[in-house]
């Protein structure tokens, strides 16, 4: 069995990265994700349960592993179980391959939690077990499907960054670059006088019910 663990850091408030986590295949439009849909959703003692059943296009490792065993899959599914407690502001996910089981099984776990030295971060903890009861390629498997998964969770963990960046960040005006010729609309000459009296015109012709 092989095992993986490595932190990552999002400089977002914890309640930002709960409310983007959900919009991370959607707005980062990832290319080997082909569909994903909510098995279950329910709110138990204040904690929220999801069940997501993801479908995915075969990585690297697992094309290598499908031309050992002439496996001609092009897809694989995955389940996804998570539980997001608002009060201890923690969020868990676990996700575990439910195809090619028989040649590798990778479980997935990640902890988010504010950053106990800063609270407007979120600290995600990721671990990960791989392992293979092939007989003959059993190690290989092992290897270089660890090998891909530790490639892939620093890019996966920047995917929900950008998401992230995309939904909660203004990007500052720079006034050198603006447009000039813009003007604020109530900043026109006379226009403020003129919409509050077309207001007022309005409200003393609509019929009384």
């Amino acid at each position: 069995m092989k095992f993986y663990s490595g932190s990552y850091l999002f400089p977002f408030t914890w309640e930002q990265v709960a409310t983007g986590y959900w919009q991370k295949y959607s707005q980062h439009k990832s290319k080997h994700i082909i569909s994903e849909d909510v098995l279950s959703r329910q709110v138990i003692e204040g904690k929220l349960f999801t069940k997501r059943l993801i479908n995915k296009s075969v990585n690297y490792a697992e094309k290598v592993v499908n031309r050992l065993t002439r496996n001609r899959d092009k897809k694989t599914w995955v389940i996804e179980e998570s539980i997001v407690d608002p009060v201890t502001k923690t969020m868990i996910t676990y996700t575990r391959n439910i195809g090619h089981r028989d040649l590798a099984v990778v479980e997935e776990k990640c902890v988010y939690k504010v950053n106990p030295e800063k609270t407007g971060e979120v600290v995600q903890d990721k671990s990960a077990w791989i392992y293979s009861d092939q007989m003959f390629f059993g190690k290989f498997i092992q290897n270089i499907v660890y090998q891909n998964f530790k490639r892939r969770a620093g890019k996966s963990s920047g995917e929900l960054q950008s998401v992230l960046t995309k939904l909660f960040t203004v990007e500052p005006i720079d006034p050198a670059t603006s447009n000039t010729s813009i003007v604020p609309l109530l900043k026109e000459h006379g226009i403020k006088g003129k919409a509050i009296r077309a207001t007022k015109g309005v409200v003393h012709k609509t019929p009384k019910l």
